[in-house]
């Protein structure tokens, strides 16, 4: 049962496959993998936390990691019941931090759903079993081979679901391209919300410093200054930058000095990688400007999300 090797983007299983092809077993879990992503957005349904359920241990079977970090790794597992495909992020410390994250993760899933977002199945005692995503992280952005349009519509995406995460007073804090799935309709899908806070935990606990810095991270991050949506800003910049020239901005750039070929996101780079968050533009304001400049080239159906976001987006910037 471990010797499963899916692919993630061709839909097609390594030679070891051929040894175990005949097993019923492994005919279902094919099956699973074909149904991925058919329809996904318009299919639709917002977590219920009173579905969020237990799963034991014994109830999936376990076919390979497909994401290692610093603190967890993500296993692909197939669940016998559902027939389904699904993750599973497994912590590799327990303790008062871990469960922390833990807690914080499951309450940030019951709190938001949205079309960009995974869905959550339930929790068991090894960590949440999350769906699974067919797709390539930003990280592989050469794979997905982007045409100038398919980057204004990510970029686009991305813009909508960072505005959906603070009209709910939730900061991300760590955005960052390991947790962008690109999934196999060209559909934007953010991961991993552990580190993601409510505006009013950051003022209840006066929370400013962070424990993780990477390019990507906006200085007032980094350095322990007050956190502020802003901060998702920056990061949202830097990503841009990644998006547009296909490789990771540099480190300590000076500010005003990161561009690309396309001379109008240069703009919209500049001024979401300020160094002062007073600087930077709230999302709104960046997807009214953004929008305004990029409309024509943007591959983008806003009723494949939901009608009644497609209203909102109309009642705002007249999109049909």
């Amino acid at each position: 049962r471990d010797y499963f090797r899916l692919s993630r983007r061709s839909k097609q299983l390594s030679p070891i496959w051929k040894i175990i092809e005949p097993c019923i077993l492994g005919n279902e879990i094919m099956e699973a993998y074909n149904k991925l992503g058919k329809n996904r957005i318009k299919k639709f349904v917002k977590n219920d936390e009173s579905k969020i359920i237990k799963i034991d241990q014994n109830e999936f079977i376990y076919l390979r990691d497909i994401a290692v970090g610093s603190s967890h790794r993500i296993k692909l597992i197939y669940h016998i019941e559902k027939r389904e495909l699904f993750t599973i992020k497994i912590s590799y410390y327990y303790n008062d931090e871990h469960e922390k994250l833990f807690d914080r993760e499951l309450n940030n899933y019951k709190a938001l759903s949205h079309p960009f977002m995974p869905k959550l199945l339930g929790k068991s005692d090894q960590g949440l079993i999350i769906e699974y995503i067919n797709g390539e992280t930003l990280e592989s952005i050469q794979k997905l081979k982007l045409d100038d349009s398919d980057k204004i519509t990510i970029i686009f995406e991305l813009m909508i679901i960072i505005e959906f995460i603070h009209r709910n007073k939730f900061i991300l804090r760590d955005l960052k391209p390991s947790d962008i799935i690109i999934d196999e309709n060209m559909n934007v899908v953010l991961v991993d919300f552990d580190r993601m806070i409510s505006y009013r935990e950051i003022i209840e606990n006066e929370e400013h410093t962070y424990d993780f810095f990477s390019v990507y991270c906006s200085p007032d991050v980094c350095y322990g200054l007050p956190i502020t949506y802003k901060c998702d800003i920056y990061s949202l910049g830097m990503i841009i930058y990644l998006i547009m020239n296909e490789k990771r901005p540099p480190c300590n750039i000076e500010e005003n000095t990161l561009t690309c070929k396309n001379h109008e996101m240069n703009e919209i780079i500049k001024i979401c990688t300020k160094r002062s968050p007073d600087e930077r533009p709230s999302i709104l304001e960046l997807i009214e400007k953004f929008y305004n400049q990029f409309h024509s080239q943007i591959k983008f159906d806003v009723g494949k999300i939901l009608d009644i976001y497609k209203s909102y987006f109309s009642d705002i910037y007249d999109i049909n």
